[in-house]
């Protein structure tokens, strides 16, 4: 099994310089080899994307610093918290519901942040 924040962490270590590309790619072969048995859908989903970039970079679409690039998008998730009630609604002392939504992080295929929308009581 892998975790997200473990293959951010590395991404931030190649960032750095702490670890080389092809130390990044080793260390990513032998974690994630399996995931798809048991690792969160999120961390497959970023690995899923890293795989593919890493594949264009071997077969020369994209050079180093485009990885570089990219990868710095991914390191870190962008979380934005919005909440929405509807007009007239006092909230102060209320339990009426707000409409919360939190963004994951843009990927590279999409220009703008997914957003997952639920109703919830605060």
């Amino acid at each position: 099994m892998i975790q997200e924040q473990e293959v951010r962490d590395r991404l931030a270590a190649f960032l750095r310089n702490d670890i080389s590309l092809e130390d990044f790619k080793s260390w990513l072969a032998a974690h994630s080899w399996n995931m798809h048995r048991d690792s969160p859908a999120a961390a497959r989903e970023l690995v899923g994307r890293i795989d593919l970039l890493l594949a264009e970079h071997l077969s020369g679409y994209r050079s180093e610093a485009e990885v570089r690039s990219l990868f710095q998008r991914w390191a870190r998730p962008h979380v934005i918290a919005i909440e929405l009630t509807a007009p007239g609604v006092d909230l102060i002392g209320s339990n009426a519901p707000r409409l919360v939504s939190t963004t994951t992080t843009a990927t590279a295929a999409t220009s703008c942040p997914v957003f997952e929308l639920g109703l919830a009581t605060l």
